[in-house]
């Protein structure tokens, strides 16, 4: 049975904040994560080793660093707006 008091936009809202950690916006996220684990990532938003290189999307570490950033970037206040007032101007 459905909860009729979800807010109809928060699963939206949820996979905007976690698409967020690839775009100016979110991009904090993946860094303070990529930091820890003792990498980079330049200015296209690319998971890089100190020395450069891309770090493929199925190694152990960009799965860690980039899973640990979509947590963290659902719990943010990214599109706060829709959770708030989601039926506003309707």
């Amino acid at each position: 049975m459905a909860n009729k008091n979800k807010n109809p936009f928060e699963d939206l809202v949820m996979s905007m904040r976690e698409q967020s950690i690839f775009t100016p916006e979110g991009r904090m996220y993946m860094i303070a994560n990529a930091h820890a684990y003792g990498y980079e990532v330049n200015n296209k938003g690319v998971i890089v080793d100190k020395k450069g290189k891309e770090l493929d999307i199925k190694d152990k570490d960009y799965m860690s660093i980039t899973e640990r950033a979509k947590r963290q970037a659902r719990t943010s206040v990214l599109f706060e707006e829709l959770l708030d007032n989601p039926m506003e101007g309707n």
